[in-house]
């Protein structure tokens, strides 16, 4: 598998944080991990690594039911960043929900992909091939 420079997990869910974090060093998916509990966390480090001249995320995996920011209004806002800024990043979805509502909410969005939890191996590789290789 293609090692990533940095991919930034955005979950509200510490325990998945955690197990997503240690799968992505165990595959050693990327040089640097990146962990937010929520969307304007992750919203407010994406800017402050873009003005320190920082290496941005590749990768987002992004969780879709948070409170405060979900899933779907941080994409909404992250839409409004540089385009610069945006460009090389893939933003993948990750959610645990089968309601048909919440994924016709995504279709809007300009996101990459969607990944029902949990994480593994298989669907890690499968996005790392898929819009990496």
């Amino acid at each position: 598998m293609q090692r990533l420079n940095c991919v930034l997990l955005v979950d509200d869910d510490e325990i998945t944080n955690f197990v997503n974090e240690s799968l992505i060093n165990d595959l050693g998916a990327a040089q640097e991990v990146l962990v937010t509990t929520g969307g304007q966390q992750a919203l407010d480090l994406i800017t402050l690594r873009w003005q320190q001249g920082s290496c941005l995320p590749n990768l987002i995996l992004l969780d879709m039911n948070m409170p405060g920011m979900n899933g779907i209004e941080f994409l909404e806002e992250y839409e409004q960043l540089e385009e610069k800024l945006r460009k090389s990043v893939i933003v993948v979805m990750l959610t645990s929900s089968n309601n048909p509502a919440d994924v016709a909410k995504i279709g809007h969005t300009n996101m990459a992909d969607l990944l029902n939890k949990p994480l593994t191996e298989t669907k890690l590789e499968h996005v790392v091939e898929k819009h990496f290789a």
